[in-house]
C-alpha cells in the first residue's frame, strides 16, 4: 500500500487552509449546481494545502483555482469512469 509522504502543515499554514476550506464551503453553498457537495467533503488539509502552494500561498488565487477545479470536476465528473 502506497502511503503519503506529505509534510504537516505549519502553524502560520493553517489560518491559511481554514480561510480556503471556508472559501470554498461558501462558494459550494452558493453555486450547489455548479460545485458538487461530495466533491468538496472529499478535500482534506493536504489538497487545500497542495492548491495554495500551487499559488504561493495567495488566498484569492489558491481559491479561484479550486473553486475551477470543482466546476470542472462536476461537469465532467471524472470519478463516474471508474464507479459506474
Amino acid at each position: 500500500m502506497a502511503s503519503k509522504i506529505v509534510d504537516p502543515p505549519e502553524e502560520n499554514q493553517k489560518e491559511l487552509i481554514a480561510k480556503l476550506r471556508e472559501n470554498i464551503i461558501q462558494a459550494q453553498e452558493a453555486n450547489p449546481n455548479d460545485i458538487a457537495k461530495f466533491e468538496v467533503d472529499r478535500l482534506d488539509d493536504y489538497a487545500y494545502k497542495r492548491f495554495l502552494r500551487a499559488r504561493k500561498w495567495d488566498l484569492t488565487a489558491a481559491t479561484k483555482m479550486l473553486v475551477d477545479m470543482l466546476k470542472w470536476r462536476t461537469v465532467t465528473k471524472p470519478h463516474s469512469m471508474f464507479f459506474n
